[in-house]
């Protein structure tokens, strides 16, 4: 049986140019010249500060959230989940801030289920997963705004969360990912 796992692979680059830089993402193209070709070629992607996504779960149920996505023009349903948007934050740190931010709750047991990049063709989006259990009401003073002021919250059966993602009846991949994540611990 073939053992397969990606690689670290560094071609060069002859050229980085920041064509657009926002608040929080900026556009990034870089001339890659890879092996055997005759000339560099461009290739444009997101740059992204990664993020996490939190399967939260008591008693087989899943802590999900519902939010207006306007890229997609969407009201999505999705597991909790933030950016990495503080200096030296490092992912368990921005799971445990982005669980009280977005839900109220807290949990005595993380684990990390995985991770991923969601679209490495064109981002440099890298997400970590985590399972919060043991979960418990905390008081948080962050202030919801814009679209998160009209995000709900919803605890959901963890077999219908995950049939409502094989159905295609949620699309967010952080959340498809996370609970496929989730299934596969089997407990």
């Amino acid at each position: 049986m073939a053992h397969i796992a990606d690689n670290g692979a560094q071609y060069p680059v002859e050229e980085s140019k920041h064509p657009w830089r926002g608040a929080v993402f900026g556009i990034q193209t870089d001339m890659v010249r890879f092996p055997g070709a005759g000339h560099a070629v461009a290739r444009d992607y997101l740059n992204h500060p990664g993020a996490v996504a939190i399967l939260a779960e008591h008693d087989r149920k899943v802590m999900m959230v519902h939010q207006y996505r306007a890229p997609v023009g969407l009201e999505m349903w999705e597991l909790p989940a933030g950016l990495l948007d503080r200096a030296g934050e490092i992912p368990l740190q921005a799971a445990q801030r982005e669980l009280a931010e977005e839900t109220g709750l807290a949990a005595a047991t993380w684990e990390e289920l995985g991770d991923a990049y969601t679209s490495p063709g064109c981002s440099t989006e890298h997400i970590t997963f985590f399972w919060a259990r043991e979960l418990y009401q905390v008081e948080t003073e962050f202030v919801r705004e814009d679209e998160e002021a009209l995000m709900d919250t919803l605890w959901v059966d963890l077999d219908e969360a995950i049939s409502a993602a094989r159905a295609s009846r949620i699309h967010s991949a952080a959340t498809v990912l996370g609970l496929l994540l989730r299934a596969l611990k089997n407990t």
